[in-house]
């Protein structure tokens, strides 16, 4: 279990304290407080929250897998999931459990988080706040997940320009299983966004005695706007993988059209050819050149300059290319 601990200072920046102490100093009243776990095992995120002072039945209720995102009071916490991320097969909505008390916010989830202070280092650093309470505390969080989003639409839409790119230079170079991974990762954040979208909305309109946003309304739409500009972007994201899909596609139906083309040629340029071995085929007792000592090399000489012929016709045409 990865514990990562942060106290917010006079100046409203977090700064790293040491995690054994920071529950003891919070029931003694100092604060606002962040406490980060990553832990794939259920009871050790079950126990944190034991140990923070939640009765069992709030507990098991919390730690209860396939929940939708929600907004949850319990106790003297305000608690609520918060999507991050698709993973799996099939795919499964991940998300990271937000409990907030008064001066204490803990975030706990089973996988690597890019919203966690571990996995980046800058995230701290990138924090103020104006006002030292849970409020503030959780509406910069919002907003640094907010600006993750942007950062991960961000990198799927340079993907899009890069592939859009190969397909204007050379579409023989991009591959149909690039296009579909890239509309995957689309819809799978498109889906992140959306349900995130309705935490914020969900999370923005409850008062509760340890997190009331209306204190720190601007904050929280700046969350809001970053969100809904993400879904948005996402939005014609997802038109732009349509529409490399369609060009793809279109290219494959081109090429197959160019070979069957070529084929219907070959088949054209023989069958004059066909119909002269027909003819030459029949066995009629009085055909003419049928005892002429020339008439086979004849024959064939024939046959060859027809289809010659007929190619160089089709080949000036530009039927070939």
């Amino acid at each position: 279990m990865n514990w990562t601990c942060f106290e917010v200072d006079d100046s409203g920046h977090l700064s790293a304290v040491e995690c054994a102490s920071v529950v003891g100093r919070w029931r003694e009243g100092d604060g606002p407080f962040w406490i980060d776990v990553e832990s794939p095992d259920r009871d050790e995120r079950a126990r944190v929250l034991s140990d923070l002072g939640l009765g069992q039945d709030s507990v098991d209720e919390l730690m209860e897998g396939g929940h939708a995102p929600r907004v949850l009071p319990i106790d003297e916490a305000l608690c609520f999931e918060f999507p991050t991320q698709i993973s799996g097969d099939p795919p499964e909505l991940k998300s990271a459990l937000f409990v907030c008390f008064d001066r204490l916010v803990v975030t706990l989830h089973a996988l690597p988080s890019r919203v966690s202070a571990e996995s980046d280092a800058k995230l701290p650093n990138s924090i103020h706040l104006e006002e030292r309470s849970t409020s503030d505390l959780v509406c910069a969080l919002l907003i640094a997940s907010s600006i993750d989003l942007r950062r991960r639409c961000a990198e799927l839409r340079e993907a899009v320009v890069v592939l859009s790119r190969l397909m204007d230079v050379d579409p023989r170079a991009v591959d149909l299983e690039q296009i579909l991974d890239l509309k995957r990762q689309v819809v799978d954040l498109d889906g992140v966004t959306e349900e995130r979208a309705v935490i914020l909305e969900m999370v923005g309109s409850t008062k509760h005695p340890a997190v009331d946003l209306a204190q720190a309304v601007e904050q929280s739409r700046v969350a809001v706007g970053n969100t809904a500009a993400t879904a948005r972007r996402l939005d014609r994201l997802d038109r732009r993988a349509g529409d490399l899909q369609a060009r793809y596609d279109s290219f494959l139906q081109e090429k197959t059209n160019r070979r069957l083309s070529r084929l219907t040629i070959i088949s054209a340029i023989f069958l004059p050819l066909t119909l002269i071995a027909g003819i030459y085929g029949m066995n009629f007792e009085r055909m003419p050149e049928l005892r002429y000592p020339l008439g086979y090399p004849l024959a064939l000489g024939g046959m060859g300059l027809v289809a010659a012929g007929m190619f160089l016709w089709f080949r000036s045409k530009g039927w070939m290319e």
